[in-house]
């Protein structure tokens, strides 16, 4: 990844506190600098500098000489690492306790080159879709820059901070968490200046224990802003306004009719897409589905009233907005049948709102509703429980055709069976559930398939667009 501005070896070493090897070159490298930054040996570039760093699949450390061959200028290893190098390697190497660490300094110390304002934006829905639409509404006015599909952890925040030029006014920057500390972390890289929550559920509770937890750990962002920076609250979630009491300068926005941006909901068309009026004024009709796509919208649109930009600009920009794949995404296959591939992630508020644009959009048209659900992870003690609620949820919205995949997901077929539906199965194999739907599908029938991101649930999604394309 190539860098705007350029790193000498002085900043390096004052960012990472690395010691040189070899030393004794220290003076003649006084104007050594680097122009790019990698982690990932096959794409390295000459003259970038090559974080070895250690993954669950990985080690880093083990790429160092090819990219030092390729041409990297240097390569940051750990000091326990270099130590076990007999002899030592040729090239120049920066020697650091932890490469990651390193990593993140580094990143850090590049975002305050730049005179750029952060919008930090977490929560456990709709993070990556309201950061994606904040991006479009703040490029209809100044040059923004956001994550790269959602790059939003420990290493994919650095990685888009060494992405700022001079001429970024605005980043867009999504964080996610799975435990306490890593918001707090990446703050600290990032340093943001605005900071939003989209909502607070039930994510990620192997980790956190309940949903209070998960909101102490996304409150992690409003408890880093310092004196001047603001707080942009969803004034619908009672747990975000929970957390931002504490902040001194916030900004409201919702639905309800105490927010300072406010949103009215208008509903949602035949399709399932939804609108709402903005600030009483300016209707914004959404191409993207679900009802839960407005409240990711209006978090977009207070970010850009926020930065005075027009509410024309605003609606022009989220109005154009097509969504993201496997999310909610809007798949047209033969005999008029449509699929809804929603196979990202889910957790049980993800999945409820699935369920309900599935039913909306399959009953506007005349059609049956196939909901095809796979295992929702990392919900530890509550596990059982929640997927036995999407099972009762099934029966009381009345889906046609309820197909489960995964050990967890059981639970949502027989609940759901024990409660009435009779179309209910569950299948350990992904290719009959494709032979499962493809003998059952009728003319105008919808198809909802999701699951968390471990399940796969894409590759049923892919099959049934190879037998069924249009």
């Amino acid at each position: 990844m190539k860098l705007s501005s350029p790193l000498v070896l002085k900043e390096i070493i004052t960012a990472t506190q690395a010691d040189l090897f070899p030393g004794e070159r220290w003076a003649s490298l006084s104007y050594f600098q680097v122009d790019g930054i990698s982690i990932d040996s096959r794409q390295i570039e000459k003259g970038e500098l090559f974080f070895a760093l250690r993954g669950n699949n990985f080690d880093g450390h083990d790429f160092v000489e090819q990219s030092l061959n390729k041409g990297a200028a240097a390569a940051v290893v750990t000091r326990n690492w270099f130590e076990k190098q007999t002899p030592k390697p040729a090239g120049l190497f920066m020697i650091v306790p932890d490469t990651l660490q390193a990593f993140q300094e580094l990143a850090s110390y590049y975002r305050q080159k730049f005179s750029v304002t952060v919008i930090a934006i977490t929560g456990t829905n709709g993070k990556t879709t309201t950061k994606e639409m904040a991006y479009r509404v703040l490029s209809q006015t100044v040059t923004a820059l956001r994550n790269p599909g959602n790059l939003n952890n420990h290493i994919g925040v650095p990685l888009t901070l060494f992405q700022l030029k001079p001429e970024v006014s605005v980043a867009v920057v999504e964080m996610g968490a799975n435990h306490f500390g890593e918001i707090q972390r990446l703050c600290e890289i990032a340093r943001p200046d605005v900071g939003l929550i989209t909502n607070v559920g039930a994510g990620h509770l192997e980790f956190f224990g309940n949903v209070r937890n998960v909101a102490r750990a996304k409150a992690e962002l409003f408890d880093y802003l310092n004196a001047t920076g603001i707080a942009l609250v969803n004034l619908d979630d009672p747990l975000v306004m929970e957390v931002a009491r504490r902040v001194q300068h916030r900004r409201t926005f919702g639905f309800s009719s105490d927010a300072e941006i406010k949103g009215t909901y208008l509903g949602m068309d035949v399709l399932g897409h939804p609108s709402f009026k903005l600030q009483n004024k300016t209707v914004i009709k959404l191409k993207v589905l679900g009802k839960h796509q407005a409240n990711n919208a209006l978090a977009a649109a207070a970010i850009g009233i926020h930065y005075n930009i027009s509410l024309t600009a605003i609606k022009e920009a989220l109005e154009a907005y097509e969504g993201l794949s496997k999310r909610m995404e809007f798949v047209k296959l033969k005999g008029n049948i449509l699929l809804l591939n929603d196979t990202y992630n889910a957790n049980p508020d993800s999945m409820q709102q699935a369920l309900k644009t599935l039913q909306h959009v399959a009953r506007n048209r005349g059609g049956r509703s196939f909901a095809v659900l796979a295992d929702m992870l990392e919900l530890g003690q509550q596990s059982v429980g929640a997927h036995k609620q999407i099972g009762l949820l099934t029966c009381q919205l009345k889906v046609d055709f309820l197909i489960t995949f995964g050990q967890q997901a059981q639970g949502i077929s027989e609940t759901a069976k024990q409660h009435g539906l009779q179309q209910s199965f569950h299948f350990d194999d992904k290719a009959e559930i494709v032979k499962f739907i493809l003998s059952h599908l009728q003319e105008h029938d919808v198809i909802l398939v999701k699951g968390s991101r471990g399940m796969r649930m894409e590759e049923v999604v892919e099959e049934l667009k190879t037998r069924m394309t249009i």
